[in-house]
């Protein structure tokens, strides 16, 4: 779910990635999430992800704004190009395909993500027409 991040203090503004990573260093467990709008903690991951109808020009902005507050890593992904682009900073980028395993085991010890998984469905989607939609569903 998009989280409101309160970023004013820092750059003026708030921002929503489409998805967030808060360690329990950054916000405890036992602290309950804040009732206004916008959440006064920074994200140890931000995700972005730019779709075929996203234009990624404000793209370049969010990332530098991420890291100038204090966001260690930001997860760039392209759907059309099949690509996640890995940020550790904002000059410094990973870029990984379908092919690839992502991983991130200084901020998400343990997580795994075969792209191939992730990018699979889109993938099965495009392919498929009506005809091999309806044989699949008379199967």
């Amino acid at each position: 779910m998009e989280t409101l991040f309160d970023f004013t203090e820092q750059v003026g503004h708030k921002r929503r990635p489409d998805l967030a990573f808060v360690s329990k260093d950054r916000w405890p467990l036992t602290r309950e999430p804040p009732d206004r709008d916008g959440w006064p903690v920074v994200p140890n991951l931000a995700i972005e992800v730019v779709s075929r109808s996203n234009l990624w020009e404000d793209g370049w902005e969010k990332i530098g704004e991420y890291f100038q507050v204090g966001v260690e890593r930001v997860w760039a992904i392209g759907l059309k190009a099949k690509q996640i682009h890995v940020y550790d900073s904002p000059s410094c980028v990973r870029i990984l395909g379908v092919n690839d395993v992502l991983t991130d085991e200084s901020l998400l010890p343990g997580f795994r993500l075969q792209l191939h998984d992730l990018f699979l469905p889109a993938t099965a989607e495009a392919s498929e027409t009506p005809e091999t939609t309806e044989s699949a569903e008379e199967a």
